[in-house]
């Protein structure tokens, strides 16, 4: 099952698809329509993403494997603890 906006400024279609039984969310993808921004042809597929693991955790910067993020990175991204930060 899927649901999709389209971004009528920017020429991108966003969809997510979700599992029809359990109603969870499965991926993204996000793919340029005619006369986009970008010059791409139509259908090209510019971003997507699968969701393998879902959990319910106890704080904002907790992972699903009890790990935490505790700094960010200089790009802006989130470090995880331990690991640091991406060269």
């Amino acid at each position: 099952l899927a649901v999709a906006r389209d971004d009528s400024v920017q020429r991108v279609r966003y969809a997510l698809v979700f599992d029809p039984q359990t109603a969870a969310l499965l991926g993204e993808r996000q793919t340029v329509l005619s006369g986009n921004w970008f010059g791409y042809p139509e259908g090209t597929v510019i971003g997507e993403a699968a969701y393998l693991e879902s959990a319910v955790v106890d704080t904002i910067r907790t992972r699903p494997d009890g790990s935490t993020v505790s700094s960010t990175c200089a790009d802006g991204r989130l470090a995880q603890q331990g690991a640091g930060c991406p060269a």
